[in-house]
């Protein structure tokens, strides 16, 4: 039986870049070429912008981050009354 017909194995998180009904943004000012924000922010919190007190990115730390540094800057970036909201 393949893992989609069972489900998600144990321990599985997933973070969704945005909201059913919202739409997933990019923008050309992040990174060298530019990408996907949500994308972005996950990147920039792996590479330590995420870190809790102790040093490390958990699971925890990097969806608040990502979900925060996205519902912030995509207003800003984007403009127009944009909205993103990772979960």
């Amino acid at each position: 039986m393949s893992i989609a017909c069972r489900g998600l194995p144990h321990g599985t998180a997933v973070l969704f870049s945005c909201k059913s009904g919202e739409r997933a943004f990019e923008s050309a000012k992040l990174g060298k070429k530019g990408h996907g924000i949500f994308f972005h922010y996950v990147l920039e919190g792996l590479r330590g912008k995420a870190k809790n007190e102790h040093g490390e990115v958990t699971w925890a730390r990097l969806a608040e981050f990502v979900t925060e540094k996205v519902s912030e800057e995509v207003p800003t970036l984007i403009g127009e009354g944009a909205k993103q909201t990772p979960e």
